[in-house]
């Protein structure tokens, strides 16, 4: 097993809140801290295992709610 940590970010790139899982691969890391990601109102999701970034994703953004827009 692995440690891994999520990282649910905000449209200004700031960490809002975290969480820890320990998986056994990569993958099944990214797949769990989606699931979480997708049940919260944060704007994007970064997940790292020690100091590498394995994934980072964001929702896109209308026009319209984009800062300076």
């Amino acid at each position: 097993m692995s440690q891994y940590r999520c990282y649910f970010i905000d449209l200004q790139n700031h960490v809002t809140s975290s969480a820890v899982v320990d998986l056994a691969t990569d993958e099944l890391a990214v797949a769990e801290a989606d699931k979480l990601w997708r049940s919260s109102i944060s704007h994007g999701l970064e997940v790292w295992s020690g100091a590498e970034l394995l994934h980072r994703e964001v929702k896109p953004v209308p026009l319209a709610a984009r800062p300076g827009a």
